[in-house]
C-alpha cells in the first residue's frame, strides 16, 4: 500500500529496492501478496493434513510444499518486477 518505506529489517531487500522507492514499493507489494497467499494456503494445507490424520514425516513434507512454492514465486515475481521497473525507468531517461 506504500505506507512503509524501504528498510533493512524486512521486505524484499536488494540494492535496487532499498535505494529507489520507485522500485521498492511495487516489488514489496508483489512480495506481500505472495506472503499473504502463502500463509493462507499453508494454513489450509496444515489444517487439512491435521484432520486427515496424516502422520509424520508425510505431513511435514506436504506442509512444506506451499512454503517452497510461495518463496520461489515471490522471488521470481519480485525480480521480474525489479527488472521491469528499472528497464522502464532507463527507457524513460533515454527517451
Amino acid at each position: 500500500m506504500g505506507w512503509v518505506p524501504a528498510n533493512p529489517i524486512y521486505g524484499f531487500r536488494t540494492g535496487n529496492t532499498l535505494h529507489d522507492p520507485d522500485v521498492g514499493y511495487p516489488t514489496n507489494r508483489v512480495a506481500a501478496f505472495w506472503a499473504i497467499a502463502t500463509g493462507i494456503v499453508a494454513a489450509g494445507v496444515s489444517t487439512s493434513t491435521f484432520y486427515a490424520e496424516i502422520g509424520l514425516p508425510a505431513s511435514a513434507w506436504i506442509n512444506l510444499v506451499p512454503f517452497v512454492i510461495g518463496i520461489v514465486g515471490a522471488l521470481l515475481h519480485g525480480f521480474l518486477v525489479i527488472r521491469r521497473v528499472t528497464r522502464d525507468k532507463q527507457k524513460a531517461i533515454t527517451d
